[in-house]
């Protein structure tokens, strides 16, 4: 963190300014952020300026978590970052590739909500990279128009096809209903580090040690699950599980998480949820 080394020196706190204090800087060091102080020799104004660049910056990371995650997988660089432009500005999170080999690295990191994919790409083609490809829906952007490559690309794996060059809201269009598809058919089960969350029975298992959960519990896990690593603020939990626990408020979260954490110790040996103090929990 970078301040004014005069004014650090001049830190004087209470014990309540302390504390608020101490939670920036464990948000600092959890987020590696680095701010500068805005406002040299103005205690109060500095911790307003950190508070706020600190939520801000949480909030930015909690709504890219919830933006559905599209790669695109395209040698021709003026086509890749158009399709990113493009979907940046319809809300949608994404990440680039540029050959087969380096998507099947890119995937094997982060696996994302859907896939554009050309087919005729240096080092693994497209043909290759499809059969790689599990449990992710794939849209396949190509110029071949033959029928017969469409058919065996789409018995291949890949959800759909669209012959190059095409209009934007066509893909656009596309990208919807297989997303919409993929929610539908969404089977019920999570995996994540061992741990497998089955929603439609509200179970968690480990192994074979297995842990009943309540509808509240289920929920928070679900969100935590399907965004590991990733601090979740308070408020944005109430927000995402209202629909399943419309009951569940601030003060109830609490102990909802503490008996969830305590459930998943009992068959995993290990705390898979941390508390992020003064901000929110996040999935180990």
């Amino acid at each position: 963190m970078i301040f004014n080394m005069k004014v650090r020196k001049k830190f004087y706190m209470k014990k309540s300014t302390k504390e608020t204090y101490m939670t920036i800087i464990r948000a600092i060091k959890l987020q590696n952020y680095s701010f500068a102080d805005p406002f040299p020799g103005k205690r109060l104004d500095f911790e307003r300026g950190l508070l706020y660049n600190i939520n801000r910056k949480i909030y930015m990371k909690t709504v890219e978590a919830n933006m559905a995650l599209i790669a695109i997988i395209d040698d021709d660089e003026h086509i890749n970052n158009m399709l990113a432009n493009l979907l940046t500005r319809e809300g949608y999170s994404v990440m680039q590739g540029y050959s087969g080999t380096e998507a099947l690295y890119m995937l094997s990191e982060k696996r994302p909500d859907l896939v554009l994919l050309d087919l005729m790409m240096p080092g693994l083609s497209g043909e290759e990279v499809l059969r790689k490809i599990k449990g992710v829906p794939v849209i396949i952007m190509s110029a071949k128009a033959d029928i017969q490559d469409k058919v065996s690309l789409l018995l291949d794996g890949a959800a759909d096809y669209i012959t190059k060059p095409f209009d934007t809201s066509e893909l656009l269009a596309r990208i919807t209903v297989q997303l919409r598809k993929t929610a539908g058919e969404y089977s019920g089960v999570i995996s994540c580090n061992g741990l497998t969350l089955n929603t439609d029975v509200r179970e968690a298992s480990f192994g074979e040690n297995t842990v009943r959960l309540t509808k509240t519990e289920c929920a928070i896990l679900k969100l935590l699950m399907n965004n590991p690593g990733q601090v979740i603020a308070k408020s944005v939990i109430l927000d995402r599980i209202s629909l399943d626990t419309p009951d569940c408020v601030e003060s109830s979260l609490k102990v909802h998480v503490s008996n969830l954490r305590k459930k998943l110790r009992e068959i995993t040996d290990r705390d898979c949820i941390e508390a992020v103090w003064g901000i929110g929990f996040k999935f180990n």
